[in-house]
């Protein structure tokens, strides 16, 4: 009986989810004392990451790694394609406030010679954008929204992520509103599309854009490689409020209009794949007739 009570207790979704923290944590800390294991552009987190989230699906009681949105078809190629119309318009809007700002405000764009491709890099920020939606959506988001509802899985994860850019350089109080609201944007597109690519390839295609399309730091990070300049001379306000200062567009209102659009188109035309609907379906089935 002990035993049956402690298995079932370690198989608790909310025990799972501690024990995935805390090992995660556990691997930072070996990372951390025994540099000599790293690996580059942060891939011994990643491989961290996806080692325990594997290890821990599993122990989920009917769950499969399916689930955690790697499954690809067609659905999958659809909400693709939605996701690129979207960040399409986002370039757009983008684009437009910028050609607005230069024929009526102090603001000179400088287009610089086009350089070479940094490979390292974009691997880096691919890298990066995995292993954020993995870790706040693939795993802790299904969980919560499993125990606590959806609405409260998206606001409690959109949280963490604007929690874990808090020591960010130039951080501002607009730059957390508009982390948030990302936060919860790439909750929105998991969601709705049951998949990870497409909040994966959002991630990366907004910061790989702001850095090398319009030379904006991202999450307050300057890597200064971009094809245009943009200098704002006096333009305080414009540049501090609208386009977001030392932090980069994240942290301006251009970002948050951005933001809320693409919160509500996600909402409206990504569509949920119906194998993975099955698979819950049937699980919530036969755990309410258990």
């Amino acid at each position: 009986m002990k035993s049956n009570l402690f298995i079932k207790i370690l198989r608790n979704d909310f025990t799972i989810l501690f024990l995935f923290l805390l090992s995660l944590f556990f691997s930072e800390l070996i990372i951390y004392f025994f540099p000599t294991l790293q690996l580059d552009f942060n891939l011994d987190i990643l491989l961290f990451i996806l080692f325990f989230t594997f290890i821990f699906q599993k122990l989920r009681i009917g769950h499969s790694i399916s689930e955690l949105g790697l499954f690809f078809d067609k659905n999958v190629l659809q909400n693709l394609l939605i996701l690129l119309y979207i960040f399409i318009f986002s370039l757009v809007i983008i684009s437009f406030i910028l050609v607005l700002s230069y024929l009526f405000l102090d603001i000179d764009i400088v287009f610089n010679a086009i350089k070479l491709l940094n490979y390292n890099f974009i691997i880096y920020i691919a890298i990066m954008a995995i292993i954020e939606e993995l870790l706040f959506r693939a795993f802790i988001l299904q969980i919560l929204e499993e125990n606590l509802g959806k609405i409260w899985a998206i606001l409690i994860t959109s949280f963490l992520f604007s929690l874990v850019h808090f020591t960010n350089p130039n951080i501002t109080f607009f730059a957390h509103i508009n982390i948030f609201l990302a936060g919860i944007l790439f909750a929105v597109i998991y969601i709705k599309s049951r998949s990870l690519y497409p909040s994966i390839m959002f991630h990366f295609l907004w910061n790989i854009s702001l850095v090398m399309i319009f030379n904006s730091p991202i999450s307050g990070m300057d890597y200064k490689v971009g094809i245009i300049n943009i200098n704002y001379n006096n333009e305080f306000y414009f540049y501090n409020y609208i386009v977001g200062g030392d932090f980069g567009f994240e942290g301006g209102l251009i970002c948050t209009l951005i933001l809320i659009i693409s919160i509500i188109m996600s909402f409206k035309y990504f569509v949920e794949n119906p194998y993975l609907m099955a698979i819950k379906f049937k699980r919530e089935y036969s755990l309410k007739n258990k």
